[in-house]
């Protein structure tokens, strides 16, 4: 899905490398394996984790990665931040929530079955090897050592959390989830090349 993506910047020469170093450990693991757990880690689980989550399912699916697990977690449990939830939706992507509870589980409308829910690494079901993305500094700093990781790659954003409340609420978050999505595409993109040059 594609609308006007304004307040983005072409990519860095650093940011496209860090990129370019999880699509090489993605499909260099599954050409080697059956399965790989692509994991955004955080430290509530609230804001950059889920949102890398999500738009990493959303720019994956097209490519029907066979084995590829798509998720994240934090160091502790909150919930999917609701000014996170509205940016997304003002891109235009219907996220919807299953329930009402304080911790609610969201959904895809085109992938009912993939919930979305803020949760700790305890929290998740492990059943193969993990490549664990790292979207924050204090994160990386409490997680040391995550067990059955392939590789583990630094990927930070900004926290929007410094807006909350003020005037520039609004648009930090937008400009978060553009800058998340931004990537993801890249990310995937370049996932794409390596599978139609491994294939040849």
């Amino acid at each position: 899905m594609n609308s006007k993506d304004d307040q983005l910047l072409p990519l860095t020469s650093d940011r496209k490398t860090a990129l370019a170093a999880v699509a090489a450990a993605l499909v260099t693991h599954l050409n080697e394996h059956e399965e790989l757990q692509l994991l955004f880690v955080c430290t509530h689980n609230s804001r950059r984790s889920q949102t890398a989550e999500f738009f990493a399912r959303i720019h994956a699916q097209p490519l029907l990665i066979q084995g590829l697990q798509i998720g994240s977690c934090g160091t502790e449990q909150t919930a999917f931040h609701p000014n996170m939830v509205a940016a997304i939706r003002r891109k235009g992507y219907a996220l919807k929530a299953e329930d009402h509870s304080s911790n609610p589980r969201f959904y895809i409308v085109d992938f009912p079955e993939n919930l979305m829910y803020s949760k700790t690494f305890a929290q998740i079901e492990q059943t193969c090897a993990i490549l664990a993305i790292m979207v924050c500094d204090h994160a990386n700093e409490q997680c040391p050592f995550i067990p059955g990781t392939v590789a583990r790659i630094p990927l930070m954003y900004q926290d929007p959390k410094y807006a909350d409340d003020t005037e520039e609420e609004r648009s930090a978050y937008d400009r978060t989830v553009n800058i998340i999505n931004q990537e993801m595409q890249f990310l995937f993109d370049i996932v794409k090349e390596r599978q139609k040059n491994t294939k040849n």
